[in-house]
């Protein structure tokens, strides 16, 4: 760590800081990392909003890095801000809740870092970049009056604070805002206002927490320490600029007066440039405009005048104690430039970089973000210096140099194929992205025509390969012929010829004619369709005639309708007398049909006589037959055109069978004197069923309800798909079952409804538990409600119960469905502290309202001190009984408003500070 020291830094030093620092932010202008010194504040553009942000101090500008917002007011009280140089985070308090939270942001993206630290009575925010400790005060209420203060260091991650020194008594509270810090001596400064309306300058040495404290002869309107000349900068009331030596206070040197007309200055709310001697405040124009002014320390003469479109407050300088390296480089394959980035530094504004790389002739680089070209893999230790504002720093990082892979993919693809495979290689330790969001090494295109790429990854080296593939001239088929072989008669002249057309043919024989003359055996064709070349092979049979035969020249079949076949003869042509041209067809009427098969040049045919005699043979149904024993059971065999014999002699087309009979049935039918059959079935009658679910009902939640058929020995089928006599529901709806013994089928359903139990409240309307105070005697009655058979965990067993001490309360009752209800309620012992103070009273002496003092129960340690309007303590008691009486020393007090103070401790334990106006009347 680099520390800074006045003595080290001589005069013409401190003008070449100077020069360059003015240098650095002519040049980067807000680039975040960089600067000497940025200016940050908190603008509230809205009352449920903050935009903590970088300010642009020549034209007002506000760069605002993150934007919060919420649904009640928030404010970041001045003083409430400062920021870690070291970590470049902004660290800010907001108020709006109950209890103030800490926020820690990140100065560049405002990404919280830390979020919602609760801070209570924590105000004057300092960060010391040179230990790296966020200091910052305290209220305490460990001895009255008002006003008490204690330094800490606080944990902007916890909230948690360390004392630092004793408490510090202000007897009207600090002037907000009024606080900086030494980072070089370790000095803490802050402003409060005395009891006799003086102002008074506080030092307190951090490492030993020794407070000396100064009255100013003047009223200030903010302070600021300024680093390079280890002194106070102060603006009075009268708009002077005043020096105050730091290490000797009562030391004061006035520079001017501030030249300021129809404006006010915003009390607390400037910060110094110790670089440029630059002090950056807010002010608001008599017509209400917001202006940020920059000041010269030098001649105390206003340099710059800019609008801010938002009033802000906690305006703060980023003062970095050391300068920070810091660098991020991209590009790590072999073959390409290498991207190097040290914006993220802090507090450079040079940069020396040293590549590792002495073979090359441009090794060094003095950009901020410069770019290298490593001729050669391997490892390489970059070196980068920064010079600051406030000194020297460097930092090393070694980078890898990668012999990146070499894709072995074609520029373009030209295919006749509907797909093709593209493969770059496989390469040990990689990943690949292709186009199409694919990781695999591998993948198909499809596309007729389009680029394709993949990046292929390794360890950050990344490289890009692609190819253009055109599939546009793929043909729909690959074929040339749809069958793989063709018959053609003997002693014909066979002509083979492909089927699809092409712009040229090659054939096996030599041949390049679309058709060929050939005999028996395999040929192959070669056809040329633009750049595609499709090739495929037949083979050629002969016959000395087509195989065709109906079968016998008459048949006589008893049947509906008849299928006519010829046979199969592959590549052949078929023509029925019918018209029909399939190889098959089904008639329906007798009468001669005939066919003629033809292929290439053969024909033959074939003739059939068919009397077909239309018979449907009936179905009496399964070969065994359940009847339910109360349904009429009738057996029907009918069929046009025939005659009937049943087995009990019946000779009509139906038979009624009845339930009583069950047995073997049979009949022979006849049509003609060619069609005959015969069908049976065994016929068994079963009892009838009556299935019943019960009536619709509710289902208490949590209970199991059982639903029953009622029928043994059947099929039992739920609409739950179960297949059992009974099922088990624990939801609501509507269930319905079917019931088959074989012959009877009944069915039934049944809607369940939920029954919701009432939900019983113990505690308090919002269900909060109760609370009562047995000292005061405080009882609560805890009432269930209706319902049956209540038991209590006290072991009452009525309806409701009256409590009289703290504890956990139980109650398990069961109402008019069934449904067991239980409920639990805390019943807290609470005797919360009160204290209630009238406005005003009248100490007259007429025995009503004569002196002023509280009402208040369960408060311990109790102070209450009254102030005149000077801030003069006039009363003080630690008696609640004991108030004041109108008297000051003996003689009464002046009619007006006075303001009163207490502390206490509650009945929490917890320190309580109250204060209040009175108003003293007779």
């Amino acid at each position: 760590m680099i520390n800074i020291t006045k003595m080290a830094i001589k005069q013409h030093t401190y003008f070449l800081y100077i020069f360059i620092c003015l240098y650095c932010i002519t040049y980067t202008n807000l680039v975040q990392g960089q600067a000497c010194v940025d200016v940050y504040a908190i603008a509230a553009p809205a009352s449920l909003t903050l935009q903590p942000s970088i300010v642009d101090t020549l034209l007002g500008d506000l760069n605002d890095i993150t934007t919060i917002t919420t649904d009640v007011p928030i404010a970041s009280p001045m003083g409430g801000a400062t920021f870690n140089a070291n970590a470049n985070e902004l660290i800010y308090i907001e108020e709006g809740g109950a209890i103030p939270d800490l926020n820690t942001i990140d100065g560049i993206s405002g990404n919280n870092t830390e979020d919602d630290v609760d801070v209570l009575g924590i105000s004057e925010l300092q960060y010391n970049c040179g230990n790296d400790i966020l200091y910052a005060l305290q209220e305490t209420n460990t001895e009255p009056p008002s006003g008490n203060f204690q330094l800490v260091a606080l944990d902007n991650t916890t909230g948690n604070t360390t004392t630092i020194g004793g408490p510090i008594t202000t007897p009207t509270g600090i002037v907000p805002g009024t606080s900086t810090i030494d980072t070089e001596n370790n000095i803490y400064f802050f402003i409060h206002e005395s009891s006799s309306g003086t102002y008074v300058l506080n030092t307190i040495d951090i490492d030993t927490g020794l407070n000396t404290s100064f009255t100013l002869p003047f009223t200030p309107i903010d302070i600021d320490y300024d680093l390079f000349n280890n002194q106070l900068v102060a603006i009075s009331s009268n708009l002077e600029v005043i020096l105050i030596d730091a290490t000797a206070p009562d030391t004061q040197t006035t520079i001017g007066t501030i030249s300021l007309s129809g404006a006010t200055l915003h009390t607390g709310n400037a910060a110094i440039d110790p670089f440029t001697q630059r002090l950056f405040c807010t002010g608001e124009t008599d017509a209400g405009l917001q202006q940020l002014y920059t000041i010269d320390l030098t001649t105390a003469t206003i340099t710059n005048t800019a609008n801010t479109p938002y009033q802000l407050s906690n305006l703060l300088t980023t003062i970095p104690c050391v300068p920070i390296p810091d660098f991020e480089f991209d590009g790590t394959c072999l073959g390409q430039n290498m991207q190097f980035n040290a914006d993220i530094s802090i507090g450079a504004n040079a940069w020396t970089w040293d590549f590792g790389d002495p073979g090359s002739p441009n090794n060094t680089s003095t950009e901020i973000d410069p770019t290298h070209f490593y001729a050669i893999a391997g490892t390489y230790t970059v070196s980068l210096n920064i010079t600051g504002c406030i000194g020297d720093a460097n930092v090393t990082q070694e980078v890898t140099i990668l012999t990146p892979p070499q894709p072995e993919l074609p520029d373009s693809v030209f295919t006749c194929e509907h797909e093709i495979l593209l493969d770059p290689g496989d390469f040990p330790d990689v990943s690949y992205l292709w186009i199409t969001g694919q990781s695999s090494q591998t993948i198909v295109a499809f596309a007729d025509e389009t680029w394709y790429y993949v990046d292929i990854s390794l360890n950050g080296c990344v490289i890009r390969d692609s190819v253009y593939v055109d599939l546009s001239e793929a043909d729909t088929t690959s074929e040339v012929w749809e069958a793989d072989e063709i018959t053609f008669c003997e002693g014909t002249d066979a002509i083979l010829m492909p089927d699809i057309t092409g712009e040229s043919y090659q054939w096996s024989t030599g041949d390049e004619t679309p058709e060929i003359p050939v005999t028996a055996g395999i040929y192959q064709i070669t056809v040329t369709q633009g750049e595609c070349e499709l090739i495929d092979e037949i083979e050629v049979f002969f016959v000395s005639e087509l195989p065709v035969d109906l079968g016998n020249s008459a048949i006589t079949v008893c049947a509906l309708e008849y299928i006519l076949d010829p046979g199969e003869i592959a590549g052949a042509d078929y023509l029925w007398s019918t018209g029909d041209q399939t190889q098959t067809i089904n008639v329906d009427a007798a009468g001669e049909y005939w066919v003629e098969v033809t292929l290439g040049d053969c024909t033959n045919s074939d003739t059939i006589t068919l009397n077909l005699i239309a018979f449907d043979p009936p179905s009496l149904g399964p070969d065994s037959l359940k009847v339910c024993e109360s349904q009429p059971l009738t057996l029907d065999a009918t069929t046009t055109g025939a005659n009937y014999i049943w087995s009990n002699g019946e000779t009509s087309p139906m038979l009624e069978v009845p339930n009583d009979a069950p047995g073997l049935y049979w009949v022979d039918i006849r049509v003609g004197n060619e069609c005959e059959t015969r069908d049976s079935v065994y016929v068994e009658f079963v009892p009838d069923l009556s299935v019943d679910l019960g009536a619709d009902r509710a289902l208490c939640e949590g209970v199991d309800l059982i639903l029953d058929s009622g029928v043994r020995d059947a099929v039992n089928i739920w609409s739950t798909g179960e297949l059992n006599d009974s099922i088990t529901i624990t939801s609501p709806g509507t269930y319905s079952v079917t019931v088959d013994n074989g012959g009877c089928v009944d069915t039934d359903e049944v809607t369940i409804s939920a029954h919701l139990p009432e939900t019983i409240n113990l505690g308090n309307a919002d269900g909060s538990d109760v609370t009562i105070c047995p000292a005061l005697s405080e009882s609560v009655t805890l009432n269930a409600g209706n319902g049956n058979n209540f038991v209590w965990s006290s072991g009452e067993t009525t309806s409701q119960i009256v409590v009289s001490t703290g504890g956990t309360y139980s109650i398990e009752k069961i109402d008019d469905f069934g449904c067991t209800i239980n409920a639990t309620v805390n019943v807290l012992e609470v005797c919360s502290s009160i204290v209630q103070f009238p406005n005003a009273f009248s100490p007259n002496e007429d025995g009503f309202n004569d002196v002023f003092r509280p009402k208040g129960r369960f408060i311990e340690n109790y102070q209450l001190a009254i102030y005149d309007r000077w801030g003069k303590v006039i009363f003080e008691s630690n008696d609640i009984e004991v108030g004041w009486d109108g008297f000051n020393k003996g003689v009464r007090a002046e009619l007006g408003v006075y303001v009163w103070f207490i502390t206490y401790t509650n009945s929490d334990g917890e320190a309580a500070v109250e204060q209040g106006n009175l108003t003293l009347v007779r």
